[in-house]
């Protein structure tokens, strides 16, 4: 059965609506904008939500919903809605509001995350860590009793290490 509003205005926007207005092919016209994986994790989400809350998941809850993910990226939204299902928030009962204002969150705060994780990850390692592995290939090469043999003098070449 459809799902037909009649307000004159739409409670998510506020813009103006003339006459009826259809929210089931509104929220597949949202939909259709999305990638595969995207849509399915959206449809996965609201499935464990109608499953494990009281909360009822009409077609205005699910455009009101969609409507609101509109300017923001498929990967923040994937994202999100892994770690929503990862922690079980569905069953803590944790509703698609908690969700939109953990995404909408997720989107303001994007650069400074991607600041942050290239900061910690994107730095390449201590010169000490190097020089410890040019004392371990030294330590190699004193054992073997410097026996030549192609693969230990690439290595020795690729350090700067020379018979000694």
């Amino acid at each position: 059965m459809k799902e037909i509003n009649t307000h004159t205005y739409c409670p998510v926007c506020g813009h103006q609506l003339t006459g009826q207005f259809d929210y089931q092919n509104a929220t597949r016209k949202l939909l259709s904008k999305r990638t595969p994986h995207t849509i399915k994790r959206i449809t996965d989400v609201f499935i464990q939500i109608q499953k494990y809350q009281k909360e009822e998941i009409t077609s205005f809850s699910s455009y009101r919903f969609l409507k609101r993910l509109v300017p923001i990226q498929d990967n923040i939204i994937k994202h999100v809605i892994n770690q929503y299902l990862g922690g079980e928030y569905h069953k803590k009962q944790y509703g698609l509001s908690y969700l939109i204002a953990w995404i909408e969150g997720a989107d303001k705060t994007k650069d400074g995350t991607i600041r942050a994780e290239k900061a910690r990850f994107g730095s390449s390692p201590p010169t000490r860590i190097i020089e410890a592995e040019k004392k371990v290939v030294r330590i190699m090469a004193h054992n073997i009793n410097c026996s030549s043999t192609p693969a230990l003098d690439k290595l020795k070449k690729q350090q700067g290490i020379f018979n000694e």
